[in-house]
């Protein structure tokens, strides 16, 4: 293993086992050549703790590592053609996430949703107004269908999920894609060790790549499984005057949290408020040789909103209790409601 001497300090290098990669990692992050901030970077930026640009045209990009505990909040994104060149978002980039963020929005709206971090005055308020607006008509199950690419880390749906209602993710017919040559369904495939042939097996073959580390290792996690998330894929940073707010790119390590699997149909009932965000359970560094795009379909079960309705068959009513509406009422009344309570 090789060794980088610094004065009378002896520290360790580690190599990442993804060959593509070639990055090492130290004990002491700040010693690493390649980080943000090198002698070469032209941004002119010190290797040292804390150094971040927060450029109003850029999506932040720190000058330590992604590995140490010293790292700034702000999301590092590589995706922009620019980002060689102080990681500078593109006009179109953003409008392109602001035009994300309000298709988002007005689906908060269809099902009466609060913003993710709302309370529950406000959630109530969405709720009794999308009720107000849905009247007597029968309004169908909230859905959307999106795609899940095979090849790409994140997959958004533009669908809001809020904590404690119940949906079905589900992917309908038989849909496929493939990892490398070993086709499969939203359900994946699993892997195990031979102990003979000392080798990882999956598919009547060793394959070299299972001994790789899947993003989502939760119990009963497969290779190519569909697997989702909640949280903002784009978040406003902060109201700004009109026509320059930021919209930041996903904090995946925030997302991770909220992970679960789905395969072919899941029902959940959501811990997490959000946007509904989903991809194929594969290694960090295998995405390259996947084929296939899945088309998911999001279902929100409960439903209306303040599903806990009450029929009056006398008076041809259905009443809804409400605990925050001002003036204070005990009830919202809709008279000849049809729909689900």
């Amino acid at each position: 293993m090789p060794k980088l001497r610094l004065g009378a300090v002896t520290l360790l290098s580690v190599w990442l086992s993804s060959a593509s990669a070639g990055y090492v990692v130290y004990e002491n992050e700040f010693v690493n050549a390649k980080l943000p901030g090198n002698p070469n970077d032209i941004r002119g930026m010190p290797n040292l703790p804390f150094t971040v640009d927060v450029n109003r045209e850029s999506d932040g990009i720190s000058s330590v590592s992604p590995l140490t505990t010293t790292v700034p909040s702000f999301p590092l994104y590589t995706s922009s053609s620019n980002y060689a060149t102080f990681g500078i978002t593109t006009a179109i980039e953003l409008q392109n996430r602001k035009d994300h963020h309000s298709v988002l929005v007005a689906n908060r709206g269809l099902q009466g949703l609060a913003e993710p971090s709302a309370g529950e005055a406000e959630r109530e308020a969405a709720a009794y107004n999308r009720l107000v607006e849905i009247g007597t008509r029968v309004v169908p199950l909230p859905s959307v269908v999106f795609p899940v690419d095979s090849s790409k880390r994140w997959n958004p749906s533009t669908f809001p999920i809020q904590r404690y209602e119940t949906y079905r993710v589900e992917v309908l017919g038989d849909q496929r894609w493939v990892d490398g040559t070993i086709e499969t369904s939203a359900d994946g495939y699993t892997s195990r060790y031979d102990a003979i042939s000392k080798c990882w097996v999956a598919a009547g073959r060793c394959r070299s790549y299972l001994k790789s580390k899947l993003r989502s290792t939760t119990a009963g996690a497969k290779w190519l499984q569909l697997t989702c998330g909640v949280g903002d894929y784009f978040s406003q940073l902060q109201k700004v005057e009109e026509n320059r707010d930021r919209m930041m790119p996903l904090r995946e390590d925030e997302l991770f949290g909220t992970l679960f699997q789905v395969g072919k149909s899941v029902v959940v009932n959501a811990s997490f408020s959000g946007e509904l965000v989903c991809f194929a359970n594969d290694a960090d560094n295998l995405y390259a040789n996947n084929k296939g795009t899945l088309n998911v379909t999001v279902t929100r079960l409960s439903w209306p909103p303040l599903r806990d309705g009450v029929k009056d068959l006398a008076r041809n009513t259905t009443k809804w209790p409400l605990r925050y509406r001002w003036p204070p009422a005990p009830f919202l009344e809709i008279e000849g409601y049809q729909g689900p309570v």
